[in-house]
């Protein structure tokens, strides 16, 4: 059932079939086969299974059109406006703007930059606005720097927009309903608890609990990144992993075997409990796909101990997809989803192969970190190459020191924070744990070789997902395949590299008044610009992809006439 989604997801989001004459023809297909299912009856399971297959294939072809149809805005213009628009989310603060998430006709979603000025007053959610501006899909700089453009396209926004001095009037407020808007209001609630805390410390417990990255300043972001440890900040598996267990150990009362207890019935209570206060917490950290995932997964296994305690979990790992598939069909392009998908299936292919029984219960929970570590690690390289052009060297050491301080101090000093008499000692304690964690990230971050960059093309990334594939499948055969792909993969990136040194290329890039032009000789660039900042930023990919070092990059300003 999965891959019948995917492939129609990816069929109709690369544009590699007609419509139409697809959905006209599935359902030919479809009525044939559930019309010959009632004639065959030693094969109608299969016949009508196969119907089914077809008809979610259909199913996600449409579904993947209506969804980039309603990223897509035919009002979109070259020249100012004027659009009516209403704050759904409280604006995030950038180094020379505001960026504000906003609704405008049609439900349609965009997002805003106001520029700083001493005498603008900051919407908040719900507030109504008449803005001057106009709102474009970013491009990208060439075909190695990011795709903004299309990164908003995937969120459902269907461009942006920069919002001058005085072309912002309020018109009134209008309070948002729903079940989004109430969680966003108790989330501020929640985001009380850190006041009195230092930015820095506060901006990561936001990330780390509540999954609220925009208050992240560039600093921060870079050592947790380079530093291999950025999973932390994304509320994923391990927090519903280590919730989940306080969760058990409440409602099993301590972990007391009783006779009353082991009944269906307290089993079935426990199982609601628990899917209902991790429905909740996803809902409250805004239904990320990994958030998702992960509380799909455990609802998935809980559900499935009790109807069959020996079921695969590939098939849980499977269904979550499924259905975060079927609500969002553009969820199987964000980076997230592809992230956390690689990591658990990773863990739960290779993690039982490398358990090791120790007798020293610390050692063992040391090993049990770097055998974890190692599994996500095989399994989400391929993407953190794609997306980041980034490998942290030193991922295991930083598990070792951040793990154990997230599942055994945050997290529950959090819960502990709005206890009465004990919440001002546990806030104070969590806002040094914090401290804590960040120093270390950013020791590790400080240490020679911390990360290495790494760009590969669309061809060499897909040779080395399929060699990561062929590690997950069993058999004798797969060996033989991965080595083979491995030489491949040699020769590609010998042969990359030799035509890199034998280019030569000129380039131009503007971004209003900025303008740079770019010259390459090998491995050897030459940049003109006004701007040295810019030029170095937006040229940086480009010269990754063709292993021009920045030590061999020379700069000269550009004189404007």
């Amino acid at each position: 059932m999965l891959v019948a989604m995917v492939a129609g997801i990816l069929l109709s989001y690369y544009d590699l079939i007609a419509v139409c004459p697809v959905l006209l023809a599935a359902a030919t297909v479809f009525l044939l086969l559930l019309i010959l299912g009632f004639f065959l009856r030693s094969q109608r399971e299969t016949v009508w299974g196969s119907a089914a297959l077809v008809f979610l294939f259909a199913f996600s072809v449409w579904h993947t059109t209506r969804a980039i149809q309603r990223s897509d805005w035919d009002e979109v213009s070259v020249t100012p406006q004027v659009y009516a628009v209403q704050v759904l989310e409280e604006p995030v603060e950038r180094a020379k703007s505001y960026m504000v998430r906003v609704r405008l006709e049609e439900n349609k979603r965009a997002v805003l930059y106001l520029q700083k000025d001493s005498t603008l007053r900051l919407p908040v959610p719900g507030d109504l606005l008449l803005v001057r501006t106009t709102i474009t899909c970013p491009k990208p700089a060439d075909e190695f720097s990011f795709d903004y453009g299309e990164y908003l396209r995937l969120q459902g926004y269907v461009g942006s927009g920069v919002v001058n001095r005085g072309g912002l009037i309020y018109t009134g407020h209008k309070d948002l309903r729903g079940l989004m808007p109430a969680m966003h209001r108790l989330r501020n609630r929640i985001e009380a608890l850190f006041d009195g805390f230092a930015l820095r410390e506060r901006s990561v417990l936001e990330a780390l609990l509540l999954g609220d990255r925009r208050h992240l300043n560039a600093d921060t972001r870079e050592a947790f990144a380079a530093s291999g440890a950025m999973h932390v900040l994304a509320v994923s598996g391990l927090h519903v992993g280590i919730i989940a267990t306080m969760l058990v150990w409440l409602v099993s009362f301590g972990n007391r075997r009783k006779p009353s207890y082991e009944q269906r019935v307290w089993r079935y209570l426990q199982a609601t409990i628990l899917c209902l206060a991790l429905v909740f917490y996803a809902v409250l950290t805004g239904l990320s796909p990994s958030i998702s995932r992960s509380v799909l997964m455990f609802i998935l296994l809980s559900i499935g101990s009790l109807i069959r305690p020996n079921r695969s979990r590939y098939n849980d790992i499977a269904a979550s997809a499924f259905l975060i598939l079927l609500a969002n069909p553009l969820a199987l392009f964000h980076s997230g989803f592809l992230l956390s998908y690689s990591a658990v299936l990773a863990i739960v292919r290779f993690y039982p192969l490398m358990i090791i029984h120790a007798k020293n219960k610390f050692l063992g929970r040391v090993w049990d970190i770097v055998a974890v570590s190692l599994c996500a690690q095989l399994g989400t390289l391929p993407w953190t190459i794609c997306f980041f052009h980034r490998v942290s060297n030193y991922f295991v050491l930083t598990n070792l020191g951040v793990l154990p301080l997230v599942e055994f101090l945050l997290i529950p000093t959090f819960f502990l924070s709005p206890v009465p008499w004990i919440g001002p000692l546990a806030g104070k304690l969590l806002e040094r744990e914090t401290w804590v964690m960040n120093e270390y990230v950013g020791w590790i971050q400080e240490l020679p070789g911390s990360s290495a960059e790494v760009y590969l093309n669309g061809w060499l990334t897909a040779i080395l997902i399929a060699i990561v594939v062929c590690f997950m499948l069993r058999g004798c055969k797969r060996w033989w395949v991965a080595g083979a792909l491995t030489v491949l993969f040699v020769v590609g990136l010998c042969i990359d590299y030799r035509n890199a040194c034998q280019e030569t290329d000129t380039r131009t890039y503007r971004r209003g008044k900025e303008v740079v032009i770019m010259a390459r000789e090998g491995r050897t660039a030459m940049l003109l610009s006004n701007d040295s900042t810019y030029a170095f930023r937006v040229t940086h990919d480009y010269r990754l992809a063709r292993h021009v070092k920045a030590s061999a990059t020379t700069y000269f300003p550009l004189q404007e006439p």
